[in-house]
């Protein structure tokens, strides 16, 4: 009889020891998952954040870029109106110089003489 107790005192001891090292192994997993947690979800945000400031500069660089580009065209918009003007302001001078000329041949070849100039007056 007291063998048996004896065997059933350790087969008890042998069973709490294995319960405790299984309750560690347990809380060493759980706690080891719980930092992994953490680390991916800081590594998650640390990515998020990146990717975000990487969106708002590479939003940035384009605004940037398009008012530059818009800033270019304008420009360049402005310089050949001008240019365009400049043109038109030339040939309208050729035709009025033209104009001039048809004018005091016309009166040449028709033998028209202007006036003598009254007394007084300046040619």
């Amino acid at each position: 009889m007291a063998q048996t107790w004896t065997m059933i005192g350790l087969m008890g001891a042998a069973l709490a020891t294995m319960i405790g090292l299984c309750l560690r192994t347990i809380r060493a997993e759980i706690s080891g998952l719980a930092g992994e947690t953490r680390a991916e979800f800081s590594g998650l945000r640390g990515e998020m954040r990146a990717e975000f400031s990487g969106l708002r500069n590479e939003m940035g660089a384009q605004v940037g870029g398009l008012r530059n580009e818009t800033g270019a065209q304008v420009g360049g918009l402005r310089h050949e109106m001008n240019v365009r003007f400049d043109h038109v302001d030339r040939r309208l001078d050729k035709l009025e110089g033209l104009d001039r000329e048809v004018h005091a041949l016309t009166l040449k070849v028709s033998g028209w003489q202007p006036p003598p100039p009254k007394e007084g007056e300046e040619d």
